[in-house]
């Protein structure tokens, strides 16, 4: 599915505003950040789920960002 309906289908379903869906490459390099950085471990059982990185920092994105404003935020 292309960006476009991607969009479109996006907007049908009430609108996800921010988010999109990944494609590969890029989608299998945010999974392997998540698993081998984080420590990812999905559990019901054992929390937290992840390992939160020392030091770390939180911050709000913004409501509307671009990709140039998220270019280089992956490894």
């Amino acid at each position: 599915m292309g960006e476009r309906e991607d969009a479109k289908r996006q907007k049908e379903e009430g609108g996800l505003r921010g988010r999109r869906t990944l494609k590969k490459p890029e989608a299998t390099q945010v999974w392997d950040f998540v698993y081998e950085e984080l420590k990812f471990s999905p559990s019901v059982s054992r929390w937290p789920g992840f390992r939160e990185p020392t030091p770390s920092v939180t911050f709000a994105l913004p409501e509307r960002w671009s990709e140039a404003d998220v270019r280089g935020g992956y490894r």
